[in-house]
C-alpha cells in the first residue's frame, strides 16, 4: 500500500527545520487559506516562535521578502526574514519563514485600549505611514510590491477596490446604499481620476497592527503595499472600527488617525467617500457570520459618510 501524502504540517515541518537548523515542535495555522496564501505559527525546539507563509500554488514568496527587509531597512518594525524554501509537490508551494512579532491584532485589543493608548498609536501608525510614502512610486496606481510598476487608474481602484463579490440578490441593508455610492464615485470621478499616486500600506487597519501591553509592537502582512490614495487607508480603517463590538474610543482612534496626518477638511470628504465605499462592501458581500448590531451600526455609518461626501462631491 502506498504511502500517505504528508500532509501542511508535515510538510512545513520540514522545510522549517532545513532552512533554520532546528527541529519543529508545533505547528499551528494563524488564518485560512487567501488570495496571498497561508499563515502558520510555528514553535521550534530551541523554544522561538516564528511565522511561515505558504504561497498559493505555483506562486513566489520573494516579493513579499524583498517587501519586508526594504522596509525592515526604512525602519518599520516588520518582521525579520529568516529563510525561505519550497517543497515538491502537486502542485508546489513556497515559504516565507520570518520571526514573530509579539502581541495581538488591534481588533482584539480595541475594545480595553484607553484613549492615550489609541492617540499615541495614531501617530505611531501615521509615522510608519509617513516612511512608507518616501519610496519613488513606480508606474502608476495598483497593489504592488516595492519597486514593480502599478498598472491602475486610481478611479478604476476605487470602483473596484478587491476581488469581493456583491451577493446576488444583494442583502436588504444594502440595496438602498450600493446605487448612492455608485453615483458619488461618478461625481467624484474627476477628482479621483487627478489623485497623484503615493505609496503606503493599505491594511493597517484594525488588523495587522499588533498591540502588546497597550503599545505597538510591530506591523505585518506585507504581500504588496499600495500605490495611490493615502487617505484611502483611513477610509478603511474608518469602515474596520465599525465592525468592531463595544469598541468605545473606535471613532477617536481614526479621528487622531487624522489628526495626526494633518489633514484638511476637504480630505475628510474623501474619506467619507472610502469609508461608505468599504462599509457597503462589507455589506454587500455574503456575511453570514456577521452579527445584526454590526451590520445596522454599518449602514447608518454609510449613509451619513454618504450624505458628507455627496454634498462635497455634487
Amino acid at each position: 500500500m502506498p504511502a500517505a501524502e504528508p500532509t501542511i504540517a508535515e510538510r512545513l515541518e520540514r522545510v522549517v527545520a532545513e532552512l533554520l537548523g532546528v527541529a519543529v515542535t508545533a505547528v499551528r495555522p494563524l488564518q485560512p487559506e487567501a488570495s496571498t496564501g497561508r499563515a502558520f505559527a510555528i514553535t521550534l525546539d530551541d523554544g522561538r516562535a516564528v511565522v511561515a507563509k505558504l504561497s498559493q500554488p505555483g506562486h513566489s514568496v520573494a516579493p513579499m521578502a524583498r517587501n519586508l527587509e526594504v522596509l525592515g531597512g526604512l525602519g518599520v518594525p516588520a518582521p525579520r526574514v529568516l529563510g525561505a524554501g519550497s517543497w515538491d509537490g502537486d502542485p508546489p508551494r513556497e515559504v516565507l519563514v520570518m520571526s514573530r512579532l509579539p502581541g495581538r491584532d488591534l481588533r482584539q485589543v480595541l475594545p480595553v485600549m484607553t484613549r492615550d493608548q489609541l492617540s499615541v498609536l495614531a501617530r505611531e501608525v501615521i509615522g510608519i505611514q509617513g516612511v512608507v510614502a518616501g519610496l519613488p512610486v513606480h508606474g502608476d496606481c495598483g497593489y504592488v510590491a516595492i519597486g514593480e510598476p502599478g498598472r491602475r487608474s486610481w478611479l478604476d481602484m476605487v470602483r473596484h477596490p478587491n476581488s469581493h463579490r456583491y451577493a446576488d440578490p444583494l442583502p436588504p441593508d444594502t440595496v438602498p446604499l450600493a446605487p448612492r455610492l455608485w453615483q458619488l464615485i461618478d461625481a467624484a470621478a474627476e477628482r479621483l481620476a487627478r489623485v497623484r499616486p503615493v505609496c503606503f500600506l493599505d491594511d493597517l487597519t484594525t488588523k495587522n497592527v499588533l498591540i502588546d501591553g497597550g503599545r505597538l509592537s510591530g506591523v505585518v502582512d506585507f504581500d504588496w503595499i499600495c500605490q495611490g490614495d493615502p487617505r484611502f487607508h483611513l477610509g478603511l480603517t474608518a469602515a474596520a472600527v465599525v465592525t468592531v463590538e463595544h469598541a468605545r474610543w473606535g471613532g477617536h482612534y481614526v479621528s487622531e488617525l487624522v489628526r495626526a496626518a494633518g489633514l484638511a477638511a476637504e480630505d475628510q470628504r474623501f474619506i467619507d467617500l472610502y469609508t461608505a465605499l468599504f462599509l457597503i462592501n462589507f455589506l454587500g458581500a455574503e456575511s453570514p457570520h456577521r452579527p445584526g448590531p454590526w451590520r445596522a451600526r454599518a449602514a447608518q455609518v454609510a449613509h451619513a459618510a454618504l450624505d458628507r461626501a455627496t454634498a462635497f462631491f455634487g
